[in-house]
């Protein structure tokens, strides 16, 4: 994806937008929060190597549009973040935080992972919480068909052997 380690986007740290220009950017080693994005017609890819904070939503446009975030320390989904749409990796843990007393529904539309595991923390008022789930994530086509060219599978190959 050709990242520029020399150049992070977010040098201070602390809090930074989300770049509103199509890219691969890149972050250090510190802990940041992301002010999210809401229908950005872009395609951004985001390598981090520490922590990342998500403090509000992440909506992307399904018009050719793609939202990337690999890190190898946590991805936390902040109290405030309800929608989180696009492609979430790490090596670290992959979290919801609570807001208690009365959190809100988080929807997660696209890829979700934590290799060092998944914390569901929204809890939901009671009368809610039976028939809601507090998290829930869905699948999210689009944003597959709209991938980076690296993202993508190699190109298979078929052909008929001649007996």
């Amino acid at each position: 994806l050709g990242v520029d380690r020399g150049s992070d986007f977010c040098p201070a740290g602390g809090i930074c937008d989300i770049p509103n220009r199509s890219g691969t950017y890149f972050h250090g080693s510190s802990a940041i929060q992301l002010k999210g994005m809401t229908n950005s017609p872009k395609k951004i890819v985001i390598f981090s190597e520490g922590n990342v904070s998500l403090i509000s939503d992440v909506s992307i446009n399904k018009n050719n549009c793609f939202f990337g975030l690999i890190t190898k320390g946590g991805i936390t989904f902040g109290s405030n973040t309800k929608l989180a749409e696009g492609f979430y990796l790490t090596d670290g843990v992959l979290q919801t935080e609570s807001g208690n007393p009365q959190d809100e529904r988080f929807l997660g539309r696209g890829s979700f992972i934590g290799w060092g595991g998944v914390i569901l923390s929204r809890t939901l008022q009671e009368s809610d919480s039976k028939c809601f789930p507090s998290e829930k994530f869905e699948s999210f086509p689009e944003l597959f068909i709209n991938a980076p060219a690296d993202f993508s599978y190699g190109s298979s190959l078929f052909w008929e052997a001649t007996p």
